[in-house]
C-alpha cells in the first residue's frame, strides 16, 4: 500500500467530517466556504504532525 500524501489525508478526513456533520439531526448542511475552512484547518494540523 502506498503512503498517502498530506493532501489526500486532509481531503478524506474533511469528507468524513462533513458526512458526520450533515448526518446530525439539528445541523444545516455545511456551506462551501465552511468546508474549505475545515479542509485548510485539517491540512494544517496534519502537516504539523509531520514536523515531529
Amino acid at each position: 500500500m502506498d503512503k498517502k500524501s498530506n493532501k489526500e489525508l486532509a481531503i478524506e478526513t474533511a469528507l468524513e467530517y462533513t458526512k458526520s456533520w450533515n448526518a446530525a439531526e439539528r445541523t444545516a448542511a455545511i456551506k462551501t466556504d465552511e468546508f474549505i475552512d475545515i479542509l485548510n484547518a485539517i491540512y494544517s494540523a496534519i502537516c504539523l504532525l509531520d514536523k515531529d
